[in-house]
């Protein structure tokens, strides 16, 4: 007799996160794609017929293909990444608490706590006696979170966001994190290799704390039982 042995739970977690993981990478490939394609279209177009011309009607031409494909498109991708990815977060941790509450009758939901995720999910798995956390890891997630408030409650933009000193402080100390403009044009811009670090850190922070916490394997194994 084969017998499949896997916890399907700790499966489908680490799937989701490289689901986006992939959703990323065939999203920008796509992106440079059609950034050729187009600039090849502009490349064909007839020469100007004189330098007014060319002032008034390509070099704006050009203007635009460079500010889409090398500002605004960048922008809007790794934006929507990070809202992604913050979603995905926040649902994978309740349903850790879920799981944990039916299979080991944990009394206490997420939500009977105060605190934003991470405050909650500690003070959960405190009263279900279980492992936190660890330092660093709530530390590079609460600064995950305060990029993604900033985006999804400023868009981008420190001018008026209550945690603009933790953002400068982030990008001082992060390399894929910068920010651009001046005065009330200041805004958070987020490299492409940040998202792709960020999935490979909770990939990361999932798999020690299934560990820790008694959780099955991730990927099948199978066994034959059969005996002689």
């Amino acid at each position: 007799m084969v017998t499949i042995k896997f916890d399907y739970f700790v499966f489908k977690t680490i799937s989701a996160f490289r689901a986006i993981q992939r959703y990323f990478e065939l999203i920008e490939s796509q992106i440079e794609k059609v950034k050729d394609e187009e600039w090849d279209k502009l490349k064909e177009l007839p020469a100007p017929k004189d330098d007014e011309e060319y002032q008034t009607e390509y070099i704006p031409a050009i203007g635009a293909h460079k500010h889409e494909f090398e500002k605004l498109l960048p922008r809007l991708v790794s934006y929507s990444f990070v809202m992604m990815l913050f979603s995905e977060l926040d649902f994978r941790i309740n349903a850790i608490c879920r799981e944990l509450r039916t299979r080991e009758n944990v009394p206490v939901k997420i939500n009977d706590f105060r605190g934003d995720l991470i405050e909650r999910f500690s003070k959960f798995l405190k009263v279900a006696g279980k492992p936190q956390l660890k330092g660093d890891e709530k530390s590079e997630i609460k600064a995950f979170m305060k990029i993604r408030n900033c985006i999804v409650h400023n868009n981008g933009f420190l001018e008026n966001f209550s945690k603009s000193d933790i953002l400068r402080n982030i990008a001082k100390n992060n390399l894929h994190i910068d920010i651009t403009g001046t005065n009330k044009s200041e805004r958070i811009i987020v490299k492409n290799a940040f998202c792709f670090s960020r999935i490979k850190f909770f990939i990361t922070v999932f798999r020690r704390l299934f560990e820790e916490l008694g959780f099955g394997q991730e990927y099948p194994e199978v066994s034959d039982n059969k005996q002689d």
